[in-house]
Parts: C-alpha cells; sequence; structure tokens
C-alpha cells in the first residue's frame, strides 16, 4: 500500500515537472523582437509555436506573428451614458 502511494507521488511529482518544462519552452519561443514564429500544418491546420530557428517540417507552412509596427490612434469613441450612484448604506 506505502508503495503504491510512493509511485503516485512520484508520478504527480513528474507530471508536475513535465508542465513546467513545456511551459518554458513555449514562454521562451518568443523573441525580443516580439514576433512568434508558427508551424502551421497544410491539412489539419493545426498550428505549434517554434524558436525562430527551427525548420518547419515538408507537411508544414511557417507562419509569423506580430513584430509590426504600430499604427495611428483611431478616432474617439463616443461618450457612454452616466452611471448611477449607489445608495449609501445605513
Amino acid at each position: 500500500m506505502i508503495r503504491r502511494h510512493r509511485v503516485l507521488a512520484l508520478a504527480g511529482a513528474g507530471a508536475l515537472a513535465l508542465s513546467l518544462l513545456v511551459a518554458g519552452g513555449v514562454a521562451s519561443a518568443s523573441s525580443a523582437t516580439g514576433q512568434v514564429s508558427v508551424c502551421v500544418h497544410k491539412k489539419t491546420r493545426y498550428a505549434r509555436v517554434v524558436n525562430a530557428s527551427i525548420q518547419c517540417r515538408a507537411t508544414e507552412q511557417r507562419l509569423v506573428i506580430g513584430g509590426g509596427t504600430q499604427g495611428e490612434p483611431g478616432p474617439q469613441g463616443p461618450q457612454g451614458p452616466e452611471g448611477e450612484m449607489p445608495t449609501p448604506r445605513s
């Protein structure tokens, strides 16, 4: 019985460590230029985030997201309705 709990505890710790490694890998896929490289499968459209130096597979197409220049701000929107004042509690 104790052995089973030990195995479950080790499996849980391993799963946690693996999830942290995967999350760290995704976070490091972004670059200083603000661009994110993605390989998109041509048929299924499944996308995976990759490092800029990684080549996509033959069945995938590269897509680079972001990194453009910021455009001019848009026009000011209309004034919203005035809010209601909450009634004080006594």
